[in-house]
């Protein structure tokens, strides 16, 4: 009794999983595609890039507060100049969290830019490979519960989203 239980467990199984395939429902991992895009990779250089130029104009900005700092402290400065010092170096600190806070903002905003267009882009590039290869439906790994590893086309699909990389 227990065998036949197993067996039919079993069979029913392999016939779903054959239904599905002739059916073109098939599964991938969409966050593994859009790490393993290339595209991805260039708006993290990119990214990078801006973040690295905005904290070269912040630690500029910061190696200005520390040099009045040192004027400030070094005892050289008259009352009128280290009151005029004092004010330009508050300036500078309120300017240089005005910076911080708009290039924090202005990476956000980029970042989310760029995952957006990426996206948009992939989304296409699936429509694409899912009627290339006659599939009715592609559902993202991470909604299903268990498939066959017959139905998980994850590598096909980076493959063919990386095929037009220039």
């Amino acid at each position: 009794m227990v065998k036949r239980i197993i067996f039919l467990v079993f069979l029913s199984v392999a016939a779903l999983t054959l239904y599905s395939q002739d059916r073109g429902v098939v599964c991938a991992d969409l966050l593994k595609v859009f790490q393993s895009y290339y595209k991805t990779k260039e708006a993290d250089d990119y990214l990078k890039s801006k973040a690295d130029e905005l904290q070269k104009e912040i630690d500029v900005m910061r190696g200005e507060i520390n040099d009045l700092d040192k004027l400030l402290k070094s005892g050289i400065l008259s009352g009128e100049e280290k009151a005029k010092k004092t004010k330009e170096m508050e300036e500078k600190k309120r300017a240089l969290q005005e910076k911080i806070k708009n290039s924090n903002l202005l990476m956000m905003e980029e970042r989310r830019r760029k995952v957006e267009e990426i996206l948009k882009e992939l989304q296409e590039k699936v429509k694409e490979f899912a009627k290339k290869k006659g599939y009715k439906l592609i559902i993202d790994k991470k909604d299903v519960l268990f498939a066959e590893e017959t139905v998980d086309v994850t590598e096909e699909l980076i493959d063919f989203v990386n095929a037009g990389k220039k």
